[in-house]
């Protein structure tokens, strides 16, 4: 929840620290940065050009995940998954405006709690780092 300042916080508090956790069980040196939770609209509004920006979004104007070409030396990639309910019609608009690449998962639904997860592994095995 975006109104509770003190939750967020301690929310975000513990989420540091499982990052950290997991960097270090990885064997990994790059820290990946927990933000405080925003709304859509400011975070479309933070979300640099540069990145490799997708949105894993269902229906006709996504495209496979195959489909796009990882540069495996590329900086940034910005992956943004919806809320279990899926976005807004006006969300999706908004997304495209922002500049991402609508992506699709085939067939599949997933939770919002495991869809985080799925799509940054896929990510990570095109882009190699599963290797």
């Amino acid at each position: 929840k975006l109104d509770d300042p003190l939750r967020a916080a301690s929310r975000r508090n513990r989420l540091e620290k499982v990052a950290l956790a997991a960097m270090k069980q990885c064997r990994r040196s790059y820290w990946p940065e927990i933000a405080t939770p925003l709304t859509l609209r400011l975070f479309l509004g933070e979300s640099d050009k540069q990145d490799m920006n997708l949105a894993f979004i269902p229906g006709e104007k996504s495209r496979p995940l195959e489909s796009i070409p990882f540069d495996k030396g590329s900086g940034r990639a910005t992956l943004l998954v919806g809320p279990e309910s899926g976005y807004s019609d006006a969300e999706i608009d908004s997304i495209l405006s922002a500049g991402f690449v609508p992506i699709s998962l085939g067939p599949r639904i997933l939770r919002a709690e495991t869809a985080g997860p799925v799509v940054v592994a896929l990510v990570m095995h095109l882009l190699g780092e599963l290797k």
